[in-house]
C-alpha cells in the first residue's frame, strides 16, 4: 500500500535476518510498540524499560477521559463477498459477540488460571472498566472510530478523514 510519511518521520524496514527484540535491546533502535514484547525484551532488565512506569494507570487515564479503548482489532471483506452474501457481515458481528460472551464466562470462572488473582483482577476489571470494555459494533464504537480516522488523517496514514459510515457495511450500521 502506498504511504507517505509525514515530513521528519523516517520508515525503514528491518534488516533480513535480524529480530526487533535483538535491536532494541542492542541499542539498534530507540523504542518499540507491540503487544506482545519478545521474550530477549522480557529478559532484558534495565535496559529496557515501558514508555509509562505504571502503564495500567495510563491506560485507566485514557479510558476513563475517553469512554474507550482505542480500536485493537477490525473485521474486513471484499466488497464482492458482501455482494454476493449480504448477510455475511452480520453473521459474522453475531458470532464474534457470542464468541466474547463464552469469553467472559470462562474468565469469570476462577478455575481457569493458574494466577493467584485471576479472579479479583477480573472483578476489578469490571469494576473500573464496566461490563463490557470491549464492545462490539458500530454504534457503540462510533467515537472511538472517529478517533482512530482522527489519528490515522493526522500520522498521515490517511489523506483525508473518511465518514466514519464509510467504514462499515450499510446493513450493520444499526449494530
Amino acid at each position: 500500500m502506498e504511504f507517505k510519511p509525514l515530513d521528519g518521520a523516517r520508515i525503514q524496514l528491518i534488516p533480513a535476518g535480524k529480530k526487533i527484540g535483538n535491536m532494541l535491546v542492542d541499542g539498534e533502535i530507540d523504542a518499540l510498540m507491540i503487544p506482545h514484547p519478545p521474550r530477549m525484551v522480557l529478559e532484558a532488565g534495565p535496559k529496557v524499560r515501558r514508555l509509562f512506569a505504571d502503564c495500567k494507570a495510563e491506560e485507566l487515564k485514557y479510558f476513563r477521559k475517553n469512554g474507550y479503548f482505542p480500536i485493537m482489532h477490525v473485521m474486513a471483506f471484499k466488497d464482492e463477498v458482501l455482494q454476493k452474501h449480504p448477510w455475511a457481515a452480520r453473521s459474522i458481528m453475531a458470532a464474534f459477540e457470542k464468541a466474547k460472551e463464552v469469553c467472559y464466562d470462562y474468565y469469570s470462572d476462577p478455575n481457569w488460571s493458574v494466577l493467584a488473582w485471576a479472579r479479583h483482577l477480573w472483578e476489578e476489571e469490571r469494576q473500573l472498566l464496566g461490563a463490557d470494555p470491549w464492545p462490539n459494533g458500530f454504534r457503540k464504537n462510533r467515537a472511538n472510530l472517529e478517533r482512530f480516522i482522527e489519528y490515522s488523517h493526522d500520522q498521515g496514514l490517511i489523506d483525508r478523514k473518511l465518514p466514519v459510515e464509510d467504514l462499515f457495511y450499510k446493513e450493520t450500521l444499526d449494530t
